[in-house]
C-alpha cells in the first residue's frame, strides 16, 4: 500500500512539477514579447530623433518576430480558453502598435517632421499603453498561478518525501 502510494505521489509531483515549468515558459514567452514590442518602439523613436536606419533594426526584427512569438503564446496557451482570449487582446494591441510605428516611419520618411507626427505619435502611445496594461495585468495572473503551482509542488515533494521514508522504515 505504501508503494502504491509512493508510486502515486512520485506521478503527481512530476504532474506537478510539469505545470510549474509551463507557468514559467508562459511567462518568458509573454515577457519576450514585451521586450520585442518595446524594442520596435524605441527603435522607431530613435529613427525620428536622429533620422539613421540602424535604429530601425528592433523595429524591423519585431515585424519579423512578432507573428512567431504570438503562434508560440497560442501554443502554450492552447487549452486554457481565457488565455487565449486575452492573447487576442494583445495580439490586437501589438497589431494597431505596429501599424502606428509603420505610419510614423512612413511620415517621416516622406519628410514629416516637427509637430506634423505627434497626432500619430499620441495613438500610437495609446495601442503601447494598452498593449503594456494587457501584458501586466497577464503577467500578474502567472505570478498568481505560478505560486499555487509551487506551493502544490512543494505540498506534493514533502508528500512523497514522507511516503518514500515511511515505507524505507517500514520495510528496514
Amino acid at each position: 500500500m505504501l508503494l502504491a502510494g509512493g508510486v502515486y505521489s512520485l506521478a503527481q509531483l512530476v504532474r506537478a512539477n510539469r505545470l510549474v515549468s509551463h507557468t514559467d515558459e508562459v511567462r518568458l514567452a509573454i515577457g519576450n514579447l514585451l521586450t520585442t514590442m518595446v524594442d520596435a518602439e524605441t527603435g522607431v523613436r530613435g529613427y525620428l530623433v536622429t533620422g539613421d536606419r540602424a535604429f530601425l533594426d528592433p523595429y524591423e526584427r519585431a515585424q519579423s518576430s512578432a507573428r512567431g512569438q504570438f503562434a508560440h503564446i497560442r501554443t502554450l496557451t492552447a487549452a486554457n480558453a481565457q488565455q487565449q482570449e486575452r492573447l487576442a487582446k494583445i495580439e490586437n494591441a501589438a497589431k494597431e502598435r505596429l501599424a502606428a510605428l509603420d505610419e510614423l516611419r512612413a511620415g517621416y520618411d516622406a519628410g514629416g517632421r516637427d509637430g506634423a507626427l505627434n497626432g500619430t505619435m499620441r495613438a500610437g502611445r495609446v495601442a503601447m499603453d494598452e498593449l503594456r496594461g494587457l501584458i501586466a495585468q497577464w503577467q500578474q495572473d502567472e505570478v498568481r498561478i505560478d505560486e499555487t503551482r509551487r506551493h502544490e509542488l512543494a505540498r506534493r515533494w514533502r508528500w512523497t518525501l514522507s511516503l518514500f521514508i515511511l515505507g524505507a522504515f517500514a520495510f528496514c
